[in-house]
C-alpha cells in the first residue's frame, strides 16, 4: 500500500499515506510485462486487488480454483491484456473494528469511527471527478452512502479474523497460550508447537 510519509514517502497528489484508508494508502502501481501478449504501453485504470494475483496466475497456468475455501480474488487478466471492465463490482479496501472502505465503480465510502462514544465519520467520494479525495459528497450523495454502507456491513460481519496476526492488538503468549485484547473483548487460544 502507499508509503509510510513519516519515513520520507510521499504519496502526492494523493490524500493520506501507508495503513490509512485513503488512496495514499491504499492505491499501489503495479508492471506486467509479457513480451509479444501484452502490449507495451498499456495502462489499465481498473480497480483491481492484490488477491486477483492468484486467480490470475492459476488461470493463465490453467490450473484449477477449486478449493475447501471461496476465493477473494478474480481473475483479472481480461482487465490487463484486453481492456475489459474491472471483475469485482465492489472492492473491499479494508475493516477494523469502526473503520472501513468499500469502492464500488467511481465510489469510495471511507467511514472513520475510533470511538463507540461518538457516531463514525463518514465520507463518499467521487473517485473519477476528485482522485485525490479532496471533496466529500455524502451529503449530496445520501442514497449511495446508504448503499455503500450497508455492503460495507455486510461485508464486515462475514469476516473471519486471524488469531494471529493481530493488528490494533495487544498480545501476550503465557503457559502455551495467546491470550489478546482485541476490541475490548478478551481472545484466548491454544498453541500449537511448531513442527521441527
Amino acid at each position: 500500500n502507499g508509503g509510510a510519509t513519516n519515513t520520507a514517502a510521499n504519496n502526492a497528489p494523493l490524500r493520506g499515506a501507508k495503513a490509512q484508508l485513503y488512496e495514499g494508502g491504499v492505491r499501489v502501481p503495479a508492471a506486467a510485462v509479457w513480451r509479444d501478449v501484452i502490449p507495451a504501453g498499456t495502462v489499465v485504470d481498473e480497480p483491481l486487488h492484490m488477491v486477483d494475483i492468484y486467480p490470475t496466475l492459476m488461470g493463465l497456468a490453467g490450473g484449477s480454483l477449486e478449493q475447501p475455501l471461496p476465493i477473494d480474488g478474480r481473475d483479472a487478466w481480461p482487465a490487463i491484456a484486453k481492456g475489459a471492465p474491472s471483475p469485482h463490482e465492489h472492492i473491499l479496501l479494508g475493516a477494523q473494528g469502526r473503520q472501513g472502505a468499500i469502492r464500488q465503480g467511481r465510489w469510495k465510502l471511507v467511514r472513520n469511527g475510533e470511538s463507540p462514544a461518538k457516531p463514525p465519520v463518514i465520507e463518499l467520494f467521487d473517485l473519477d471527478a476528485d482522485p485525490n479525495e479532496q471533496r466529500n459528497v455524502a451529503t449530496s450523495q445520501p442514497e449511495k452512502v446508504a448503499e455503500l454502507a450497508a455492503l460495507l456491513d455486510e461485508l464486515v460481519s462475514g469476516e473471519t479474523h486471524p488469531t494471529l496476526g493481530l493488528t490494533h492488538a495487544a498480545a501476550v503468549v503465557a503457559g502455551g497460550r495467546l491470550v489478546a485484547e482485541r476490541y475490548g473483548q478478551r481472545v484466548v487460544q491454544a498453541l500449537r508447537p511448531l513442527e521441527p
